[in-house]
């Protein structure tokens, strides 16, 4: 006959183990990261072309506008 403590141990050896999730290298979503490609496109650092035609003209861009109006790091959620 089993006693109490004897179901109490075959109890704890059927709690099956924990499932390990397998963690991928790059987790972004596909449609995010086609997103992230499209908006990619018009930082200045890809549009030489334009940012020294604005420079040329004695302007600024706006990302520079930006920099200048908030310090880095002091309110990240308006960039």
């Amino acid at each position: 006959m089993k006693t109490s403590k004897d179901k109490k141990e075959e109890a704890t050896n059927k709690i099956p183990s924990p499932v390990k999730k397998e963690v991928t290298a790059n987790p972004t979503r596909p449609e995010m990261a086609e997103m992230i490609n499209r908006h990619f496109f018009g930082l200045d650092k890809n549009r030489p072309e334009a940012v020294a035609k604005r420079l040329k003209k004695n302007q600024r861009t706006a990302r520079a506008n930006v920099e200048d109006h908030f310090n880095a790091g002091s309110r990240p959620f308006f960039y």
